[in-house]
C-alpha cells in the first residue's frame, strides 16, 4: 500500500492540479462561447449582453437557464463564458503557464471542478454532461432537409468553319458556359473563344 505524500507535498500537488484545471477551463469557456456565437447566435447575444433573455424561447431558453443557474463559487457559467469571450485576446496570446499568482492571465476564476484533500468539488448544481449536450443540440437551429441547390452549369460548344481568329486548324471554337441559379432562374453567360 502506497503512503500518501507528506502534507506540504500534497498541498503542492493539489495547487498544481487546480492551476492546470483552471488553464483548461479558460479555453473550454472561450471555445464554448465562440461555438455559441457561430451556431446559436441568439443565445450568444444574450450571453454577451447584446440582448436580454426575453428574446429566447424553447430549447435556447432552457440552455440559457442552465448556463445562468450553474455556478463555480459565485460565478455563473453564463458569466464565465462572457468573461472568457471578452478575454479572448489575452487567452490567445499568453505565453506563460497559468499559476494562481499570474498577472498576465484573465483575473476571473471558473473551474469545472476543483481538487482538494476531501476529493473533487464540481459545479453547483452538478452539470450532467449528457443533459448539457442534449440541451445544446436541441438549441441548435434546425437544418433544412432540402438545402438550396447549387448553381448548375451547362456548356455548349459551337464550331465555325470560317477561320476568323487565325486558328491553325481552320476552325473557330466558341464555348458558352451558362450558370443557372435556382429558384430565381437567373442566367449568367460567359463566352470563351479559341
Amino acid at each position: 500500500m502506497a503512503m500518501p505524500p507528506p502534507s506540504d507535498k500534497g498541498d503542492e500537488i493539489i495547487r498544481h492540479a487546480n492551476e492546470r484545471i483552471q488553464t483548461v477551463s479558460f479555453y473550454i469557456l472561450l471555445d464554448l462561447a465562440k461555438y455559441f456565437e457561430t451556431n446559436i447566435p441568439n443565445l450568444s447575444d444574450v450571453i454577451l449582453g447584446k440582448a436580454t433573455a426575453s428574446t429566447l424561447s424553447g430549447p435556447a431558453l432552457t440552455l440559457w437557464n442552465t448556463l445562468s443557474n450553474t455556478f463555480y463559487s459565485t460565478t455563473s457559467l453564463a458569466s464565465a463564458l462572457k468573461k472568457a469571450y471578452d478575454a479572448q485576446a489575452v487567452l490567445e496570446s499568453v505565453k506563460s503557464p497559468y499559476t494562481s499568482t499570474s498577472t498576465d492571465w484573465p483575473s476571473f476564476r471558473f473551474q469545472f471542478y476543483t481538487a482538494d484533500k476531501g476529493g473533487v468539488q464540481y459545479l453547483t448544481p452538478a452539470l450532467d454532461r449528457g443533459t448539457f449536450e442534449t440541451q445544446v443540440v436541441q438549441a441548435l437551429p434546425a437544418v433544412s432537409p432540402n438545402p438550396p441547390l447549387p448553381p448548375r452549369s451547362a456548356a455548349q460548344a459551337y464550331s465555325n468553319p470560317e477561320d476568323r481568329y487565325g486558328s491553325p486548324y481552320g476552325v473557330c471554337w466558341s464555348v458558352r458556359i451558362v450558370e443557372i441559379s435556382l429558384p430565381h432562374l437567373s442566367v449568367n453567360q460567359r463566352r470563351h473563344s479559341s
